[in-house]
């Protein structure tokens, strides 16, 4: 049975490879970009809760509670830009918290509480109302300043790049069959050619010889093996005749 041929094996390595290298390539760019964009939320977040700790808190023992509450307000306007604040008093209680996100992806209440036992800033997530929120709890001073995000923008970001991907690689690999096909006619024209003129050569041109492949590599040192091994036929035919001519003429 004929099975696939030169041209069609190698199309199909070529394939399999590039498809391999973009599956990984892919993969590697997807955990790179979902790694860069979480640490950065992580970063953001404590930043934020630091800055808070510092600027505000820091002086709402002599400024008071309305103070707190007006500068946070100001400052980072937690319901149009969508972060969570809460700040837990060293009585165990509320003294500020941020209301509902404008676009009302989840509400305040049902967002944990963290532990009053913190000793040191701590990260978590959550699932409020459907709603993945990153969150980080920073102890300072008998405080506790907790500041949270939902993470649907890297969500959003990483799902778009994945749709990307999905995209373009089946439409790569099918150029690369086409491309690839298509140009491994080049290399393996001469090699169709010498086939052909292989295919004249018989006993009655044994003089006859290939076209030598002028490359420097493997289809140049084909072509002079075959023209060799055609002398050699050549040669042995031409003894083969004269030993039948001798034993001839010698019955």
């Amino acid at each position: 049975m004929k099975g696939p041929s030169l041209r069609l094996r190698i199309t199909a390595w070529y394939v399999g490879l590039l498809a391999a290298a973009l599956v990984a390539f892919g993969s590697f760019l997807y955990w790179s970009l979902g790694h860069s964009l979480f640490n950065s939320l992580n970063r953001q977040l404590a930043s934020n809760a630091d800055n808070i700790a510092q600027e505000f808190v820091a002086r709402a023992p002599q400024k008071g509670d309305v103070f707190l509450v007006h500068e946070i307000n100001e400052t980072y306007a937690p319901r149009s830009s969508g972060w969570f604040i809460r700040i837990l008093g060293p009585t165990k209680t509320v003294l500020y918290q941020s209301g509902q996100p404008r676009n009302a992806e989840w509400k305040p209440e049902d967002v944990p509480f963290p532990s009053y036992d913190l000793t040191h800033g701590e990260y978590s997530k959550a699932e409020v109302d459907g709603s993945r929120l990153a969150s980080f709890a920073l102890p300072y001073r008998g405080y506790i300043i907790q500041v949270a995000r939902s993470e649907a923008q890297e969500q959003e970001n990483l799902r778009s790049l994945l749709l990307a991907l999905l995209l373009l690689t089946p439409l790569t690999l099918v150029a690369a069959v086409l491309g690839g096909y298509g140009l491994m006619s080049l290399p393996l024209a001469p090699v169709a050619s010498l086939m052909e003129q292989a295919e004249h050569v018989g006993i009655g041109n044994m003089g006859r010889r290939l076209s030598v492949i002028r490359t420097g590599d493997e289809l140049e040192r084909l072509s002079l093996s075959l023209n060799r091994m055609i002398a050699r036929l050549e040669d042995s035919l031409s003894h083969n005749q004269r030993f039948c001519a001798d034993v001839s003429h010698e019955l």
